[in-house]
């Protein structure tokens, strides 16, 4: 696959790449990938820690709406 320039747009290339996985996994591993970026922010700076827990909140309510997906590796 050729490199992507991140331009902060959603052209053809991410559209084909997106639409070629599970959206149930997808958006399971964007969850999980937005935990550690809040852990990282936290980690950063220990004043955000009074966040935490309702960005952990929002994440939790987030993923019950997601149904259970039992699909390998994100192949739909």
């Amino acid at each position: 696959a050729p490199p992507i320039k991140v331009d902060g747009h959603m052209g053809p290339l991410t559209a084909t790449a997106v639409n070629s996985v599970n959206a149930v996994w997808f958006c399971q591993k964007f969850l999980e990938l937005s935990k550690l970026a809040y852990l990282d922010i936290v980690n950063s700076d220990i004043k955000q820690t009074r966040f935490l827990q309702g960005w952990l909140n929002r994440l939790t309510a987030l993923a019950a709406l997601l149904p259970q997906d039992k699909s390998p590796q994100g192949v739909a």
